[in-house]
């Protein structure tokens, strides 16, 4: 059983906001879309290639690709599945594009081989909310972006949200002061807050954070833009409860699934966040996060300009 590359085409498309970022803006979507073929099986596919990510991204997946594919030793856990031999370094978002071929394959036509390695993907999945400010929200699972507002802004609205029974995930965007979180979340229900992603430039400054507010002591963080760089030292961190997993960015396909059999996670949330992909790849986003009952983020389809 072969693999090959066909086609390699970009698509760009302007996004209907500004995304404010430490170091940048994210404005516009980019992803080089291609057709593969297992047999006689034809597979859209997408490599995703944020500019934040991979400025100035050139795929080096060849369209005159053709590999041989063994199942013998399939491994899901393992780069490629373990069943292909690439000489070629490629980069994260091309090895889930290619996983993800492989993946749509074994769905259509090797279901059994899923089921053997415990591999139920469901019709539907979880996710939580991109909050709104035209929106009405109870009893949902938000993502509220703190920061962008004065502090008292933020603390009123998320005092505002918790009194409606939401349950809120924060995301400063490595973007706060201690001093500034602090502010908002001064009298908020820490009960209603499960985790805020990594608010301060210097992660080192979460620890202090904690012991100088002790009345914030519960508060829960989420690793993203740092989690490569403590999954092995978590102990350095207090109150670590979920990751932030970008597989087009970090860990790919087998990446994820490694970390779901991993014992030393076994009480972290992994939480599927996407980055801007569009069709193929946001689709195959949605079907591993169908494996597990957390609520994912995988909204960022709300601001691409156009639908498919």
């Amino acid at each position: 059983m072969k693999l090959s590359i066909n086609k390699l085409q970009k698509f760009e498309q302007p996004l209907n906001v500004v995304i404010k970022m430490p170091d940048g803006i994210i404005d516009k979507a980019t992803s080089f879309f291609g057709e593969a073929q297992i047999e006689n099986e034809r597979i859209t596919f997408e490599i995703s290639a944020l500019e934040y990510f991979y400025p100035n991204f050139v795929p080096k997946i060849s369209t005159d690709l053709k590999l041989d594919i063994e199942l013998s030793n399939i491994d899901f856990t393992k780069k490629y599945f373990n069943v292909l031999k690439i000489d070629e370094d490629l980069s994260t978002n091309e090895v889930f594009a290619i996983e993800s071929i492989l993946l749509s394959y074994l769905t259509g036509h090797q279901s059994e081989i899923l089921l053997e390695n415990q591999l139920m993907f469901k019709n539907d999945h979880k996710e939580n909310e991109l909050y709104r400010s035209d929106t009405d929200y109870k009893d949902a699972v938000i993502k509220v972006k703190v920061g962008r507002n004065s502090a008292k802004q933020d603390n009123q609205l998320l005092k505002d949200l918790v009194a409606k029974n939401n349950t809120l995930r924060l995301d400063g965007n490595l973007l706060l002061s201690k001093t500034a979180l602090a502010e908002i979340l001064r009298d908020v229900d820490l009960k209603r807050i499960e985790y805020i992603e990594e608010p301060f430039p210097n992660i080192s400054d979460w620890n202090d954070f904690l012991n100088e507010n002790p009345e914030l002591n519960q508060l829960k963080l989420a690793l993203d833009e740092n989690l490569l760089n403590y999954l092995d030292k978590l102990d350095e961190l207090s109150n670590v409860a979920a990751f932030i997993i970008k597989p087009t960015r970090d860990f790919s396909i087998s990446g994820y699934l490694s970390l779901l059999k991993d014992n030393r996670y076994k009480d972290i949330k992994l939480i599927i966040s996407s980055s801007f992909e569009q069709r193929e790849a946001l689709t195959m986003l949605k079907s591993i996060g169908s494996l597990t009952d957390e609520y994912h983020g995988l909204g960022t389809e709300k601001f691409l300009t156009k639908s498919f």
